[in-house]
């Protein structure tokens, strides 16, 4: 995985379209910070996203009021990993061993009770890395896109479809697609991986698993805090 990362992401303006005004995420040369702005350039931003090597490796807060509005451990043999969002825990799973595709369960693009699976898959080309979600209709609603040679790794995230306006949607999809454009740097860079690939059980989820999602999300989400210990590694309580 790649250094630590320091991620700004500003607040969208109110839109009076369907399709929400995209983020831009920009690093700097070593990886080592970066900053994400709006087409309207505005100075001041709303969410701060890290990414790096100690867990949890992608962490997102409001700039405003320190609120960690979510984060994501890696691990560096399975090719599933662990997500909390909004004070909800949930899982980014691989729908296959060797393709770029995963899944996620969500609660703020369903209409129902019940958390609708949504999939992420990969369109990358030489210069680019795309990373697409669709609801469970395959109706596209995000899109997160890296330009792989531009010199400052300059990407972007669009949002799409009647909820791209969506506080809640968004925020979601700004922890995921952060969640997943990492997990597959973790696995094109580390050998244990490749392992993970080759056993772990992938698939779509289960009415198992759905029905505990259900559940949890009829429950009051719990606060997030995340501890630093005195080597620097996060942990949820």
């Amino acid at each position: 995985m790649h250094a630590e990362i320091g991620t700004e992401l500003r607040a969208p303006c109110d839109v009076t379209h369907i399709e929400g005004d995209p983020l831009y995420i920009q690093y700097n040369a070593l990886w080592t910070s970066a900053k994400v702005f709006t087409a309207s350039k505005d100075n001041n931003p709303a969410y701060k996203a890290e990414c790096r090597l100690r867990a949890p490796n992608v962490r997102v807060t409001k700039n405003s009021n320190g609120e960690v509005i979510g984060f994501s451990t890696l691990h560096p043999v399975s090719i599933h990993c662990n997500m909390t969002l909004h004070g909800r825990k949930g899982k980014l799973q691989a729908l296959s061993n060797w393709k770029t595709k995963y899944t996620h369960l969500s609660y703020a693009y369903s209409d129902s009770a019940t958390p609708m699976p949504m999939e992420w898959t990969s369109q990358s080309s030489f210069k680019t890395w795309d990373f697409v979600c669709t609801d469970a209709k395959q109706n596209p609603v995000a899109k997160f896109v890296s330009n792989n040679w531009h010199a400052h790794k300059m990407g972007r995230i669009e949002f799409l479809g009647p909820k791209a306006h969506d506080e809640k949607a968004r925020e979601e999809i700004i922890v995921c697609g952060l969640t997943m454009y990492n997990v597959m740097i973790l696995r094109m860079n580390n050998f244990f991986s490749l392992g993970g690939a080759f056993f772990n059980k992938t698939g779509p989820f289960t009415p198992a698993q759905i029905e505990a999602a259900r559940r949890q999300g009829e429950m009051e989400p719990k606060a997030i805090e995340v501890l630093e210990d005195k080597h620097g590694n996060g942990k949820q309580l």
